[in-house]
């Protein structure tokens, strides 16, 4: 796999091989696998390597230098040792502004690669910044939503909880790094497994609950705070009798809580998200009224369809809405 062929030049010390485990086809750096066991939260299995060989090898990938892109405003070329993407003179609060002009107008999976490169460049250089640090969470997650290879995107998943892990460590009074240490969280628990997920779901829930006490203006918090409610409203009999012996008060939810923090993210940010309108309309739904079901499905249809993400929500408000 590319991530063993990365491992395996950075521990012989080629150059020539680990610049090239490391390129895609087109050139794009590729990150390498996450091979340290996951910290801080209840996981079903170890990873074959440690953190410190994580580490060397995040540390190796780094020295390759590329080309900066004028087109992006960065400046002449540099080949400075954190491969070129951010120059060694700038500031955080430039990374950030760049960051996140790439993120408002990305509509491709080549943009979320600029994008990704661009932060895990900068977290390198500047491994102190929480702001940095939760948007490579972000960039990881969107990424891996494009990935069609399985590594690649387990790689990304389970990089994107270790740069949310550190954002917390640095600034646990910010909502977005505890709303991406949530979402990166449940992320890896489709890797750990049923039992993992459920014990890993009132760390979940309290870090969007958190996230949504220190912004409550921050419409996407309220929105995923709804999916946790309306997950563990339709959780099944199985999962409910996993839940109830590993808890002594096993999560749960109802349609109407779940409801209710939908709406509050419409009330927010009206038509922010295509997923919300699909949730108010599946809520609606499950509580039998499905003329109001309907009409949140066909909000959503009108949505435009952005990524992969909004492509999925699509297909199933269409096939909801009948």
């Amino acid at each position: 796999t590319k991530a063993t062929m990365v491992s395996r030049a950075a521990i012989q010390g080629n150059g020539a091989a680990l610049r090239s485990a490391l390129m895609g086809g087109g050139g794009r750096r590729v990150a390498p696998r996450l091979t340290a066991p996951v910290r801080g939260v209840h996981t079903g299995t170890k990873h074959a390597a440690s953190g410190s060989s994580y580490a060397f090898v995040r540390r190796a990938a780094t020295q390759v230098a590329r080309i900066t892109p004028v087109a992006f405003g960065f400046g002449a070329a540099t080949a400075v040792g954190t491969s070129g993407w951010v120059l060694a003179s700038e500031s955080e609060g430039s990374v950030l502004r760049k960051a996140d002009s790439l993120y408002a107008a990305a509509t491709c999976e080549a943009d979320k690669q600029a994008l990704y490169d661009l932060l895990l460049d900068a977290h390198e250089r500047i491994p102190q910044s929480a702001e940095i640090a939760w948007r490579l969470a972000r960039a990881s997650h969107d990424l891996a939503d494009y990935a069609t290879d399985k590594e690649k995107k387990k790689a990304l998943i389970y990089g994107g909880y270790e740069y949310a892990k550190k954002s917390i460590e640095l600034d646990d009074k910010n909502f977005a790094c505890h709303k991406w240490m949530a979402i990166t969280i449940s992320e890896i628990g489709d890797y750990e497994g049923v039992k993992v997920k459920i014990s890993n779901a009132f760390t979940i829930r309290d870090h969007f609950v958190r996230a949504v006490e220190l912004n409550p203006a921050d419409a996407t918090s309220h929105h995923l705070l709804g999916v946790w409610c309306f997950t563990f409203a339709e959780m099944g009999w199985v999962a409910r009798n996993l839940a109830a012996t590993l808890f002594a008060s096993p999560p749960s939810s109802t349609y109407d809580e779940a409801l209710s923090h939908f709406e509050k993210a419409e009330e927010v940010d009206p038509g922010f998200f295509k997923a919300n309108a699909v949730y108010v309309g599946k809520c609606y739904l499950a509580k039998g009224d499905k003329a109001k079901a309907k009409e949140w499905f066909q909000k959503a249809l009108l949505m435009a369809v952005n990524n992969p993400h909004d492509q999925r929500m699509h297909d199933e408000a269409k096939k909801l809405h009948g």
